[in-house]
This record gives structure tokens, C-alpha cells and sequence, in this order.
């Protein structure tokens, strides 16, 4: 902040009330209020990247540099492809990282496909029977391909491959898998104390999630838990229409979250929690999900399988959480789609940084699901480039792109101005305060009175 804009001395004020006494009628505001115009440059005024960084400080500049060179490459996306494609972004988005959450799955320890038979001598993943085709055998044996006839049994058999892997998915995480939290454990202070210190006891923890499983075979339950909320995310993302921003929605937002922080931090989140919105802002619903998936995963860093069958610490896999996490709250906070889904994308591919030694680290300890982890992390960076290059970008059939962005710097630059005035207002009404505590009204609304009709000493003295 500028100097003058800081708290303004009595002689100072008199010197100001005196020039300002001078002038026409029309300038006889209380002078106490007046200041010089802010010269901040815009681009110093700006929003702190990701919520904290300082765009004046080292690594701030550095984050404008690759915003700017970042936009460069999504604007020329936009305007290259066709407007049926940009205009689903997040769509393909959400479809793409549906598919990683499967192979996440896998690498969790959970098998999508459980029927096996014997082929050339060898045992090979059978698509069309498995836990599914059992189910229907033991509860429905008139529908299943091996008991049954007709053409529903037959369509159930095709549509197998499909079937099978939501089958299991469902299952691990209502059993063994997931979410099977007990009122008991819940509301035990023993149980929370054991779960603490086995988080960094590994042998201690091994042992106890061993025997949750008949087989003895130990899941990644945090990463299955993340995987879970990430295919809630991201099915809502795939279904829902893209969101569609207007100017007066973007203004509003982005007054309040200039203004009042703390209430438009509830008001997102109100609006993610909502089903009612989530066809109009899907991404709301989906951020929040995609922030709670960040924490599991950093949790399920603990929880790492090796060959072994002993859990292991794999710290960038941990780091990775925390990023997942953060690009999930740019989709919550960004008053405009085009902002939330740019910046989930480009947060998200800060991945890279640790995605070597993740996936190193499992390949090292023989990791069961280092296959599958591999493939789903390449898939889920092919939806972020397709979420930093398209997502939330509109382009109408005359193919001129929509640009909230400007309206909502706009909004945040008259928000700030307003804000920066009820400061000096307040500050300025404590310096009168203090000055004539016998007064009942402002100083400043007394010096305005008397300037009309006084001369510039009594005016002066007023403020003495």
C-alpha cells in the first residue's frame, strides 16, 4: 500500500482541509478523505496464484510466465478445434479420468475381472463370466449365460465386460475394500490411537489389515476410497452439460470472493453439496470430490503394497495427494468455468515433478498393481492437458470464443476499490474519533458543514 494511504497525520489533515477550502464547491469533500490515485499496476493488483502465491514475489513472476505462455497454447486449442469438441471439454474430461479411476482400481489391489480359463495351456482373464455370472447363478440362475436361455441371459453375457468390472468395484468397496467403517471402531478412542500410530508403523499395520481380508491379501483401502470419490467426481463431470457462465453470475461471484471470502467460500460449497446445482455448475460438486480424493491419496502414500505383501511409505505418491488436492479447490473457488477447469488442469500436471519416483517406487518394492498404476496415471494426465487446453471454454457457431475472464477481473478490480474505500473510511472515522471525542457526528462530516460557510483557518482548526 501506498504511503499516503496510510493512517493520516493531524498537521497533515489541516494542510489538506486548507487546499481544499481554496477550491470550487464542487471539491469541498472532507479532505481527510481524499488520497492519490492508486498506481498499482494491474498486474501487480492481481489475485495471488492458487490462493497464496504472491504474484510480485520471485515465484509468483515465474507462475505469470508460464500462465502466460500456458494461455498462448490454450487459446490456440480453442480456436484449432472443432466448437462440438471444445464445447464438451469437460465432459471428455470427466470421461477420461473415469477411465484412470479404473486402472487406479487395479493398482489398489482390486481385480475388475475375477473369471479366469485355461487357454493354450495357460490361465487367462475370462471377460464374460466371473463374480457377476456367479452372483447370477446362485440369485437369479434363470438369467445367468450358464443356467439360463433366451435373449436377456445372452445380452447379460455380452454386456459382461461392462458389468463385471462395476460389480467388483461396488463390492470391494462395501466389504473389504472401502468404506466398511464400524459405529464401534468409529466410536472407540483405542481404535483412532491404533490407526495413528500404525500409520507410521508399517509391520504394525500390515498385520492388522491382513486380517480383514479372508485371503489375507492387503488392499490399498485409501486409494480405493479416493478412486471411489473421484469416479462420483468425475461420473458427474462426464453426464452433467459443461457449465455455462453469465456475466451477471461472474460478477457477483467475483465481488463476493473479493469482499467476503469466508461467506463465498460457504456459498461454493453450499452450491457443491446441492445435487439442485450440479446440473448448472457441476464443477463445484466435482472440485470438492477431486479435493477429498487429494487427501486420500496422500493417506493411501502410507498404504503402499510391495511384493511382499507389507506396506510401504512411498512419499511422492503422498505429494502427489496434496497437489490432486489443491487442483481440486481451483474447480471449487474460480468464479468461472473456464478459470476452474484451465487451472485444475495446469495444478494437476505439477504431478509430473513426482510421478517418476512414484511410479519408480513401486516398480522397486514389486508392486502388484505397478502396472496399473502406471497406465492410470498416464491416462489422468491425458485429462488434464485436455482440461488445461478446453475445459470450460465456449465457443458459439459463428465460432467467436465466450470470455467471462475479463468481467470477472473487472468485477474483482471495482471490488477492491470499494473494499480499499470502506478501509480509508474506517481509518479516517477513527483518527475523527480520537480527535474530537466529544463530538457526537464524524469530524469529517463537520468539516464538510463548516467548509461551505467558514473560512479555510476555522476549518483548519476544526481539525487541530
Amino acid at each position: 500500500m501506498h504511503d499516503d494511504a496510510k493512517k493520516i497525520a493531524p498537521g497533515a489533515a489541516s494542510a489538506a482541509l486548507e487546499k481544499t477550502a481554496d477550491s470550487t464547491k464542487e471539491n469541498a469533500a472532507p479532505a481527510a478523505h481524499a488520497s492519490k490515485p492508486d498506481h498499482t499496476s494491474e498486474k501487480e493488483r492481481r489475485d495471488p496464484y492458487l490462493g497464496f502465491i504472491d504474484p510480485r514475489s520471485w515465484l509468483g513472476k515465474e507462475c505469470g510466465l508460464l500462465a502466460r505462455d500456458f494461455q498462448h497454447m490454450r487459446t490456440s486449442a480453442i480456436h484449432t478445434l472443432p466448437g462440438f469438441i471444445v464445447n464438451r471439454g469437460s465432459n471428455l474430461v470427466g470421461f477420461t479420468q473415469l477411465v484412470g479411476e479404473f486402472f487406479m482400481f487395479s493398482a489398489s489391489g482390486v481385480s475388475l475381472f475375477a473369471g479366469k480359463k485355461t487357454q493354450n495351456g495357460k490361465q487367462v482373464t475370462d471377460y464374460f463370466h466371473g463374480s457377476f455370472q456367479q452372483w447370477l447363478e446362485k440369485k437369479h440362475p434363470t438369467l445367468s449365460a450358464a443356467k439360463g436361455s433366451g435373449v436377456l441371459p445372452t445380452a447379460l453375457r455380452a454386456a459382461n465386460p461392462v458389468i463385471e468390472p462395476l460389480y467388483n468395484v461396488t463390492n470391494d468397496i462395501a466389504s473389504k475394500g472401502g468404506f466398511n467403517f464400524s459405529a464401534k471402531n468409529l466410536t472407540s478412542a483405542k481404535h483412532w490411537k491404533d490407526s495413528i500410530h500404525a500409520l507410521f508403523d508399517f509391520e504394525k499395520a500390515s498385520t492388522l489389515d491382513r486380517a480383514l481380508n479372508p485371503s489375507g491379501k492387503l488392499i490399498n483401502r485409501w486409494q480405493t476410497r479416493g478412486t471411489f470419490l473421484g469416479m462420483l467426481g468425475m461420473g458427474v463431470a462426464t453426464i452433467m452439460p459443461d457449465d455455462k457462465d453469465k456475466d451477471e453470475d461472474v460478477r457477483k461471484l467475483s465481488e463476493m470472493a473479493t469482499l467476503h471470502p469466508g461467506q463465498y467460500l460457504l456459498h461454493r460449497l453450499k452450491t457443491a453439496i446441492n445435487p439442485l446445482e450440479w446440473y448448472d455448475n457441476k464443477r463445484a460438486f466435482t472440485g470438492l470430490m477431486i479435493s477429498a480424493v487429494g487427501l486420500c491419496i496422500f493417506l493411501a502414500g502410507f498404504r503402499n503394497v510391495g511384493g511382499d505383501n507389507k506396506y510401504f511409505w512411498n512419499k511422492a505418491h503422498g505429494i502427489n495427494g496434496l497437489i490432486t488436492a489443491t487442483a481440486g479447490s481451483q474447480l471449487i473457488l474460480s468464479p468461472t468455468a473456464e478459470q476452474g477447469w484451465s487451472n485444475f488442469g495446469s495444478v494437476m500436471w505439477a504431478r509430473v515433478l513426482f510421478m517418476y519416483s512414484s511410479i519408480k517406487r513401486r516398480y522397486d518394492k514389486i508392486d502388484p498393481g505397478r502396472h496399473y498404476y502406471s497406465a492410470g496415471q498416464a491416462t489422468f494426465q491425458t485429462g488434464n492437458t485436455m482440461a488445461f487446453l478446453i475445459g470450460g471454454a465456449e465457443v458459439l457457431p459463428d465460432g467467436t470464443v465466450i470470455d467471462h475472464k475479463k468481467t470477472s477481473e473487472e468485477a474483482k478490480k471495482l471490488a477492491r476499490a470499494k473494499k480499499e474505500e470502506i478501509k480509508q473510511e474506517k481509518r479516517h472515522g477513527r483518527v475523527a474519533e480520537s480527535t474530537s471525542p466529544s463530538s457526537g457526528a464524524p469530524l469529517s462530516t463537520i468539516v464538510a458543514n463548516e467548509a461551505h460557510i467558514t473560512s479555510p483557518e476555522k476549518s483548519a482548526a476544526l481539525v487541530a
